[in-house]
Parts: C-alpha cells; structure tokens; sequence
C-alpha cells in the first residue's frame, strides 16, 4: 500500500501587477536595511499571493557555492531564481549553476537584478508569476 501525499492546492487569486505596485508604494525598501534581504522578502510576497510555494536556503555557508537564492513551485511551474540588489555581482558558481539548470526540462532559471524601486520590482514579478505569464524557452 502505498501512501497518497495530498495534492497541491492553488488559491484563487485576483492581484494583478497595479495592485502589487500600488501597495509597495506604502512601504518602499528601507534605506537602512540590505536591498537584496528586501528584494528577496518583496518576490516572496507577490509569489505567496498568487499561490506559489516558496523555499530558501537561509545559511549557505556550509552548502556547495552556486545554489540560487528561491526555488519557487507552482505546477506545472518550477523557477529557480537569483537575486540581485542594483550593484550586486554575479559569482561563476551562480551563473553555472543557473545555466545547468536552464538544460533541464521544465525549469525555469531566471537572474533578476532589483531596480531599486520596490514598486517596480513587485509588478515585474507579478508579470513574471502571474497566471498569464508566458513561460520562459
């Protein structure tokens, strides 16, 4: 007998990218506080709202160097994505390992540098998450 793991459920959603915009126009990124953290926690708001789940790996220290900050699923969608603040650079582990997993079938690997406007940044990942989003080839 083998065990049946639930199925994923997608919420209804109904947020588009000008609702997403308009309220990160009440709370831009702080100044004070590391832009790629704000970044991340931006993407991960939008992605939850319109039904992803959501992981990342918090430590990275004692991992192999290279791994993408989200792994966001929404089937039949898998995106792998690295995240960068406006002057972030780059390491060679990230972009190999964003390009061994672009040859995979079915994943989606997307670098995404922040504009630094978190308005901006919300409605470019409501457009990339959202439901009629065309998927990447």
């Amino acid at each position: 007998m083998t065990a049946r793991l639930p199925r994923h459920r997608v919420k209804g959603y109904r947020t588009d990218a000008a609702i997403l915009a308009a309220e990160a126009w009440v709370a831009p990124y702080d100044p004070a506080k590391p832009i790629e953290e704000q970044v991340r926690q931006a993407l991960r708001e939008v992605a939850r709202k319109l039904g992803w789940r959501c992981w990342h790996q918090y430590d990275s220290r004692r991992s192999d160097p290279g791994l993408p900050d989200e792994i966001l699923v929404r089937p039949p969608r898998v995106l792998f994505i690295e995240l960068k603040a406006p002057k972030g650079v780059y390491s060679d582990e990230q972009r190999d390992a964003l390009a061994l997993l672009a040859k995979c079938p079915g994943v989606e690997t997307y670098a995404i540098r922040s504009t630094g406007d978190r308005a901006r940044d919300q409605a470019a990942f409501a457009q990339l998450l959202g439901p009629r989003a065309r998927r990447a080839a």
